[in-house]
């Protein structure tokens, strides 16, 4: 058997012992729970605490690791939704509210949303764009719209038009 060294979707890399990368995909597919730290501490101390000491395989192919990082296409979507319609600020408008939470400081929840993102690119590439291109549009759509819709003379509707135009990176 070989160990292979996998990034699961929270962005930490696992080792795991497989005999080959498909078997390791699944066993990291089952390790992620809620007791993954267990199942970790527990292999680790397995190994003495030695990591280096163990032979390295190939690394994954493209499509496993893409398999095993996989949010969903729901999820890629709507991270690229988050991040076009907030300016690519969405995981740091995520992180500042995760971290209103006392258990959770603001670099924690922001690894974590990018981690989360980065993910969603990785494994979905065409879905996470399509949401930011959308979250953008929609962004840049509603802006215009509620500053134009604002205005009741024609000359009020042309001035908060302009403005959204300058405001957009129009001017």
């Amino acid at each position: 058997m070989s160990i292979f060294e996998l990034q699961g979707p929270d962005g930490k890399i696992y080792e795991v012992d497989a005999p080959d990368a498909k078997s390791a995909v699944s066993a990291l597919q089952k390790m992620i729970g809620p007791n993954a730290k267990e199942i970790m501490a527990q292999r680790s101390e397995a190994q003495g605490g030695v990591a280096g000491a163990v032979q390295r395989a190939e690394p994954l192919n493209l499509a496993a690791e893409q398999d095993i990082r996989d949010p969903g296409a729901m999820a890629a979507l709507a991270s690229g939704v988050t991040q076009g319609a907030t300016f690519g600020f969405g995981d740091e408008i995520s992180a500042g509210l995760a971290s209103m939470s006392p258990s959770l400081t603001y670099d924690q929840a922001l690894q974590t949303a990018r981690g989360m993102s980065e993910n969603a690119a990785f494994a979905r590439p065409k879905t996470e764009m399509a949401g930011q291109i959308l979250g953008g549009a929609a962004a840049s759509l509603g802006t215009t719209g509620a500053v134009l819709g604002a205005g009741r003379s024609l000359a009020g509707k042309a001035g908060l038009g302009a403005l959204s135009g300058a405001l957009e990176g129009g001017a």
